[in-house]
């Protein structure tokens, strides 16, 4: 898994792997999901994250699958 954050954007990407996008689903206005060929989620990414997460937050994330979407959750 790879983290990537954009400041001047202020999106954070999370990749779970290596696979090419073959689809891009806007879940909400925050938040966009690439699948597979597959349907597979290869990475989200998450617009206006200095609001959702802090950067001291990034280290505790844990990321779970319980439907297509993938969730995040910190913990502290």
């Amino acid at each position: 898994m790879k983290i990537t954050y954009d400041p001047y954007a202020d999106a954070m990407y999370i990749y779970f792997n290596k696979l090419r996008i073959k689809k891009t689903s806007i879940v909400n206005d925050d938040l966009i999901v690439d699948y597979d060929k597959n349907k597979i989620p290869v990475g989200f990414e998450l617009l206006s994250a200095s609001k959702k997460i802090r950067k001291k937050d990034l280290k505790s994330i844990k990321i779970y699958f319980n439907t297509e979407v993938p969730k995040v959750l910190l913990q502290k």
